[in-house]
């Protein structure tokens, strides 16, 4: 009598103690899984929406400056004008130049005035620069090689060299960027293994059930799929909130509208990134439960 009654005792504690250990586990899938995502996807966003702004700026500076190039002529003499007015007019008889103008004195030393300070009167000889426009870049590579045995002996400057060593670094930093990208997905998938996995555990015995019943797979993938993009869609809903935050507090931080801060006219890119991303990652969770979750039912066969 005493044995029976502690096996009804045993049979009645198993499945509390089941319940205690899968409690838990559902939980933590169904509240810590999207909370954890969430994060992923809001770094995703960020590292996605900062590439693709970066590349925008570096588009808009090749842009604007790979056609511009600054002729330097020294002054020589009195005829020193003439001479910088015949250079100017001999680069625009140039196949490939668009324009040459002489930069005005008076605006040459109105820049210059900062750093000629009260030396920078009349007296002191500026040199004359010219401004010119190429088409493309073979007419300035003609330009700089015809310039070259000029008997003025003109130098010549690249804007697009002054920011070289900037815009290196900012490509250096879309790759790290692209990395840590790469990194966050992988963790992203294992993610979604584990949870996959600690789920497909939690249901074991129905999931045995079911397919003795004749339940089929497809429906069964399809349902952890199905379940597992919806976890997703919540955190990515979530991040793309806190990046919508971010997005305004710094706008604000920096004293401009978001709109300002975007360069033309591929900024809008960047705004697109972290709703690609999101998706992307939505659709990249789902895979990945699918295969998972396939896994699984065949290692149960």
């Amino acid at each position: 009598m005493i044995a029976a009654r502690s096996r009804k005792a045993k049979a009645r504690l198993q499945p509390r103690q089941a319940a205690g250990v899968l409690l838990p586990q559902r939980f933590a899938i169904r509240a810590g899984f999207p909370a954890v995502l969430a994060v992923l996807a809001y770094l995703l966003m960020l590292v996605s929406a900062a590439g693709t702004l970066g590349g925008a700026q570096l588009m808009r500076w090749h842009e604007a400056l790979f056609d511009r190039l600054v002729i330097e002529l020294m002054p020589t003499g009195e005829d020193s004008r003439r001479t910088a007015a015949a250079l100017a007019a001999r680069l625009r008889a140039m196949p490939g130049v668009k324009a040459a103008a002489i930069v005005d004195e008076t605006q040459l030393r109105r820049l210059a005035a900062p750093w000629l300070g009260e030396a920078g009167g009349e007296d002191i000889p500026l040199p004359h620069l010219i401004e010119v426009t190429v088409q493309d870049r073979n007419a300035r590579k003609r330009l700089e090689e015809a310039i070259a045995d000029w008997p003025e002996r003109p130098v010549l400057f690249a804007p697009d060299a002054a920011i070289a060593g900037l815009a290196a670094r900012i490509r250096l930093a879309i790759a790290v960027g692209i990395g840590a990208g790469v990194l966050m997905l992988g963790a992203t998938v294992l993610l979604v293994i584990f949870a996959v996995q600690a789920e497909f555990a939690s249901h074991l015995d129905t999931l045995s059930l079911a397919r003795a019943l004749g339940a089929d797979d497809a429906v069964i993938l399809g349902a952890f799929a199905h379940r597992f993009a919806d976890l997703a869609g919540r955190g990515a809903f979530v991040a793309l909130g806190l990046f919508m935050v971010t997005a305004v507090a710094f706008s604000r931080t920096a004293g401009q509208g978001w709109a300002e801060q975007l360069p033309r006219p591929w900024g809008w890119l960047a705004l697109a990134a972290p709703v690609v991303t999101a998706l992307l990652l939505v659709a990249t969770v789902r895979v990945v439960a699918w295969a998972s979750a396939r896994a699984a039912l065949g290692r149960l066969a």
